[in-house]
């Protein structure tokens, strides 16, 4: 049996960066080695090297990284779930699940869908849409807080059959509508 030892060194090097940067240790990938073959290390060294260079962003450009306001505790004395949801929901993402009446054509909810994230927009209200199931549609809201106005335009519309918040369903006029004309049938 042959038993082969393969010894691979990579060259740590410091970089000399400007006074105030800490210093920063970076492997050098091999330089004849396929991507596909890369480790984790070599992947974090390509990184440092392109990284290197640049300038910090802004806090305001790091649109995912952007850190809530702290939150101030005495402004939780509210007399709602929607209120206290309000507050702490600012500045957070949040979405808001619409399911539509089973007799509507997917073109259809797509059509109102647009028409909703036209209004959305119009009123200040940053949504972005897509189909999670064929009758369902998830609207996220980068300021959390505007999901219950959202919230309160979606009820008041005919063609809602459920809608999820916070892991609360509300019934909408389609479901109401349904089960109304069912016991008006018994």
């Amino acid at each position: 049996m042959l038993v082969f030892c393969l010894t691979i060194t990579t060259a740590v090097e410091v970089e000399e960066m400007p006074a105030g940067h800490p210093q920063v240790y970076t492997m050098k990938p091999p330089v004849n080695k396929h991507p596909r073959d890369y480790t984790d290390a070599d992947l974090q060294g390509l990184f440092d090297q392109w990284e290197a260079n640049d300038d910090p962003l802004d806090p305001d450009e790091i649109e995912g990284w952007r850190k809530p306001p702290p939150l101030d505790l005495n402004l939780l004395k509210v007399h709602t779930s929607e209120q206290a949801s309000r507050i702490i929901k600012k500045d957070r993402e949040m979405k808001l699940f619409v399911k539509f009446d089973p007799k509507m054509s997917r073109a259809e909810i797509d059509d109102l869908t647009n028409i909703w994230l036209m209004r959305f927009f119009n009123n200040h209200i940053i949504s972005k849409r897509r189909f999670s199931q064929e009758k369902e549609v998830e609207f996220l809201f980068i300021e959390g807080s505007q999901a219950w106005d959202a919230y309160h335009f979606v009820m008041d519309q005919d063609e809602v059959y459920e809608v999820m918040l916070e892991g609360n369903k509300y019934k909408g006029k389609a479901q109401l509508r349904a089960e109304n004309k069912t016991k008006n049938e018994l």
